[in-house]
């Protein structure tokens, strides 16, 4: 008499398990070069306005002109100005204010009663 076959032979169900595996993995490693070439993409494009900034001064390109490209990459890169980061400084300062002239009130109102 034949062996029934209702077992999966130890072969198949590794190869089973390692497709498994394999299919989880390939979405966060798509996922992973995608942020690669972003990455890349950005940094010659950073790499080309320095160098079009420092040998601006013999073809005349300013600054000024390059500014708002610059500014884009800098943000999309997840980087932040200094200018706007004493923006933020300033008005988290003056939230903190108001916040803490509303305690101040709401402190004074329940003392008054």
């Amino acid at each position: 008499m034949a062996k029934s076959k209702s077992k999966k032979s130890p072969r198949a169900s590794a190869k089973e398990k390692v497709s498994k595996v394999m299919n989880q993995v390939k979405e966060p490693l798509s996922l992973l070069n995608t942020l690669k070439e972003e990455g890349l993409a950005n940094a010659v494009a950073l790499l080309g306005l320095a160098s079009t900034v420092a040998s601006g001064a013999s073809k005349k390109v300013r600054l000024d002109s390059i500014k708002p490209q610059l500014r884009e990459l800098i943000s999309s890169m997840g980087f932040a100005m200094r200018e706007d980061v004493e923006k933020l400084e300033s008005r988290v300062e003056e939230l903190e204010l108001k916040v803490s002239e509303k305690e101040f009130e709401e402190i004074r109102a329940n003392d008054e009663e």
